[in-house]
C-alpha cells in the first residue's frame, strides 16, 4: 500500500519528536567540558554552567488568519464543455478533502484558481461565446476574489503548519555543524515556501517534501538554540575572564605554567570543538535569517511572528557580539605570557 504524502509528514513528525531529544549535543558537551577544564587549570573557584535553553513560539490566537469566503456558482461551470471544477470541488467536500491541512488548503486554492483561468479560457474558445456572457463575468468575479485570498492563505500557512512551528521552536538538538543539520535541505525548503506566494502551480507532493525536511531537521530552532546558548553561557564566561584578566600578572614560573596548559585546553574545546559550531551557526545564519524575514514581511502575516523572529535576531546580534568578546579575552590573557592562541 503506498503511503500518501501526508501521512508520511505526520509519521515523520511523530517520529522526530520522539527522537528529538537525541543527538545534537556536541556544543553543551564541549562547552561544560571547557568551563571545567579552565577552572581547574587557572584555579577558579568556580561551577560550569549549562544554560536551560527554551523558545516561544507565538500563540495559536496570534497566529489566526482570516480568509474571507467565496461563493462559487456551480451551475454557470456546468455548461462549459471541459471545465473541471466542479469534480474539483467535488473531491474537496469528500470526508479526506475537508481535512483542512494549510498545506492541503493551500495545493487546492492554487489548483482552484488556476482551473478558473481553464474555463474562463474554455468559455471564450466556444463558438458561441458571449463577451457579455454573465457567466465569464461570474468565473472572472470568483478568480478575482480567490487571486486576493491567496496571500492570506499562504500567510496561514507560514503560521500555522505544524511542520513549521517545530522547525521554528521546537527541539532539544543544537547545531552539530555536518550534513546532519540538514542546511542544504532547509534553505531549499524555506526558499521553496517564499517562492510559491507568487508561483503559478503547487504541487502537493513537492510541498509535503518540503516541509518533512523542515520537521525533521528544525534547523532554524537549532539556530535559534545555539545562539540563546552561546549568549548566556558566554556572558557568564566572560565575567569571570574579565576579572581575571584584571588581576593576572603572568609574573611566576606557576602562572606560566597554568597558561601553558591553559593553552591546550583552549586549542581541543574552544577551537577545535566550539570554533567550528560557531562558524556554522554564522554561515547558517546568514542565509536562514533573510529568508525567514522575507517570509514575515508579508502583510498578512501577524506582528506577532515578526517580534519572535526580531527577538531571535537579538539574540544572534547578542552571542556574535559576545563571541568576540571571549576571543579578545583569550587573547589578553595568553599574550601576559608572550603566547598567541594556537595548537599545541
Amino acid at each position: 500500500m503506498q503511503i500518501k504524502p501526508f501521512k508520511s509528514l505526520l509519521i515523520l513528525i511523530c517520529l522526530f519528536s520522539i527522537i528529538g531529544c537525541s543527538g545534537g549535543q556536541r556544543l553543551p558537551d564541549s562547552f561544560v567540558e571547557y568551563q571545567t577544564r579552565m577552572f581547574r587549570v587557572l584555579s577558579l573557584n568556580k561551577e560550569p554552567i549549562d544554560p536551560s535553553i527554551s523558545i516561544t513560539f507565538p500563540s495559536v490566537e496570534n497566529r489566526k488568519v482570516a480568509i474571507p469566503s467565496v461563493t462559487i456558482p456551480l451551475r454557470d461551470f456546468y455548461a462549459i464543455n471541459g471545465c473541471e471544477l466542479a469534480s474539483l470541488i467535488a473531491q474537496r467536500n469528500t470526508a479526506l478533502g475537508k481535512v483542512e491541512y494549510p498545506s492541503r488548503r493551500i495545493v487546492y486554492e492554487a489548483q482552484l484558481r488556476d482551473t478558473l483561468k481553464d474555463c474562463i479560457a474554455l468559455l471564450e474558445s466556444t463558438p458561441e461565446f458571449d463577451e457579455s456572457s454573465t457567466v465569464k463575468s461570474g468565473l472572472e468575479n470568483v478568480l478575482a476574489q480567490k487571486q486576493d485570498n491567496f496571500p492570506r492563505t499562504w500567510a496561514n500557512l507560514i503560521q500555522n503548519s505544524e511542520s513549521i512551528r517545530l522547525a521554528l521552536s521546537f527541539d532539544q538538538r543544537f547545531i552539530q555543524g555536518d550534513p546532519t543539520d540538514g542546511f542544504i535541505e532547509t534553505s531549499q525548503a524555506l526558499q521553496y515556501l517564499y517562492d510559491i506566494k507568487s508561483t503559478i502551480s503547487i504541487q502537493h507532493a513537492e510541498i509535503e517534501g518540503h516541509l518533512a525536511h523542515l520537521a525533521q531537521f528544525r534547523l532554524p530552532a537549532r539556530l535559534f538554540r545555539t545562539t540563546r546558548y552561546l549568549t548566556d553561557g558566554l556572558k557568564y564566561l566572560n565575567r569571570i575572564l574579565s576579572i581575571y584578566n584584571d588581576e593576572f600578572t603572568c609574573s611566576t614560573a606557576v602562572e606560566q605554567a597554568q597558561i601553558k596548559i591553559f593553552n591546550n585546553v583552549m586549542n581541543q574545546f574552544f577551537i577545535q570543538e566550539l570554533q567550528p559550531i560557531a562558524s556554522s551557526t554564522n554561515r547558517y545564519a546568514q542565509t536562514l535569517i533573510p529568508l525567514l524575514e522575507k517570509i514575515v514581511e508579508d502583510e498578512h502575516i501577524n506582528n506577532e511572528m515578526r517580534v519572535f523572529l526580531q527577538n531571535e535576531i537579538m539574540h544572534y546580534d547578542n552571542y556574535k557580539t559576545l563571541f568576540s568578546e571571549h576571543v579578545n579575552e583569550l587573547k589578553i590573557l595568553l599574550n601576559r605570557c608572550g603566547l598567541r592562541p594556537s595548537a599545541s
